[in-house]
């Protein structure tokens, strides 16, 4: 059985190769702080940078996020299979380009 969580953060990669590092932090930070039960769904819309293998650096030991790859559909497409993937109470979206305030 899947565990729920209380949030599920959706976040579609295309090409943001060098963000990825600085979101993955804010997102655990902002999460952590808060002291919510979250998983993290990166879904890679046919990214052709180094995207994917940095998500999977960076995310290697958490065992709350999850990856999904998908030729390039577009953000939306993107944003409906993390929807479809998601068990938490609630969905957020993050764009990997963004950066995550403390008070998110």
């Amino acid at each position: 059985m899947n565990k729920h969580f209380d949030i599920s953060v959706v976040v579609p990669l295309y090409n943001e190769d060098e963000s990825i590092p600085e979101l993955y932090s804010w997102i655990t930070k902002v999460m952590n702080a808060n002291n919510f039960s979250y998983e993290i769904i990166f879904v890679n819309d046919g990214s052709t940078d180094n995207s994917l293998k940095i998500v999977e650096v960076c995310t290697k030991d958490a065992k709350n996020v999850h990856i999904y790859n998908q030729s390039n559909q577009g953000v939306s497409v993107a944003r409906n299979v993390g929807i479809s993937k998601a068990t938490g109470k609630y969905i957020t979206f993050i764009d990997s380009d963004d950066i995550v305030d403390k008070h998110y």
